[in-house]
């Protein structure tokens, strides 16, 4: 391959990616976000008891957990993983 056309591409890859990253897809309302966030934990949570039901004690002993609902991968030669969650301690259910 021509070094020539491999770091044209190379440079319109990065271009590319680098668009991809910086639009956002939140709403502007960090409450808002917030509760979304929260809604989507509880349902991550419920599924996970319903399928699993131990997993409610481990849960209830641990200081805490963190649950991540949403979580985008991608990858080609280099990874990258993005998501949203909450950390749900034992002071607050």
């Amino acid at each position: 391959m021509n070094k020539r056309i491999f770091i044209a591409s190379l440079a319109a890859m990065v271009v590319f990616a680098s668009g991809c990253t910086t639009t956002g897809t939140g709403t502007g309302d960090p409450a808002a976000r917030a509760k979304a966030i929260d809604a989507s934990v509880d349902s991550a949570l419920s599924l996970l008891y319903q399928q699993e039901p131990s997993s409610r004690d481990l849960v209830g002993r641990a200081a805490g957990v963190l649950v991540f609902p949403s979580v985008t991968e991608a990858g080609f030669i280099v990874g990258a993983s993005r998501g949203t969650g909450a950390l749900r301690s034992a002071a607050r259910p």
